[in-house]
């Protein structure tokens, strides 16, 4: 019995070679985009962290924070600053900056006119408490056109991204009050001792002004009157 044994031929091992490099250039391809998705999201949560972290110390600690974006050559570079040094030196691990590789452009659409704002530094402010801080919409773009949005209300509130633009005016639900792990009566409840110790240091200062304006008046003691004899 003679057993005839086929071989592949040359056009044949091409044939399969190219299916092969195909599909590991398919795949190759999605894993690069996965990768650079990836590397975009976790940029723009490390920017929503640092807001949050901001809007956190503003409310819990009465620190007043300033989260800025640098413009550089080429990327970003995110940092934050606070108005007074902490206890223990955590100011020092707090403010340390992070360059932004995978972000290409950012813009912020203000409600109001913010005077932080130039061309080459976005400064965002968390200021007194919550009485004074950036309202708008920041927008992230990514080098391959992904984009996200992050809502700044202008007032203590949840800080997070999403795909789609923010209105920043509609009502939170019950689930979105822990996302910067303090709740609307925690919130409100900081606000008003702070509106409360702001308005005895004024009442203080007052009274500091008005001693200062006033000249001092010393007791003056007469001398004891001479006894006259009968």
């Amino acid at each position: 019995m003679i057993i005839f044994r086929r071989y592949l031929t040359f056009i044949e091992l091409m044939i399969v070679m190219a299916i092969i490099g195909s599909a590991a250039g398919l795949i190759g391809m999605n894993i690069n985009k996965a990768m650079q998705q990836q590397r975009f999201n976790t940029e723009v949560s490390f920017v929503v962290e640092q807001l949050r972290l901001a809007q956190n110390l503003m409310l819990i600690v009465n620190e007043d924070a300033t989260v800025e974006l640098d413009k550089l050559s080429n990327n970003y570079f995110l940092h934050m600053k606070l108005q007074c040094p902490l206890k223990n030196g955590w100011d020092k691990e707090l403010v340390k900056g992070r360059e932004l590789r995978s972000i290409k452009e950012i813009s912020f659409t203000s409600r109001l006119p913010d005077p932080a704002k130039t061309k080459s530094v976005l400064a965002f402010e968390f200021f007194s408490g919550g009485a004074v801080m950036t309202e708008g919409v920041l927008k992230l773009t990514s080098k391959e056109g992904m984009i996200q949005y992050i809502c700044l209300s202008g007032r203590p509130a949840p800080i997070q991204a999403s795909e789609k633009e923010p209105s920043c005016t509609s009502k939170l639900s019950y689930e979105d009050e822990r996302v910067t792990n303090i709740t609307k009566s925690e919130i409100t409840h900081k606000m008003q001792i702070n509106q409360n110790r702001k308005k005895r240091e004024e009442e203080n200062e007052n009274k500091e002004t008005i001693a200062e304006g006033m000249p001092n008046v010393q007791a003056q003691t007469l001398p004891p009157a001479n006894k006259k004899g009968p």
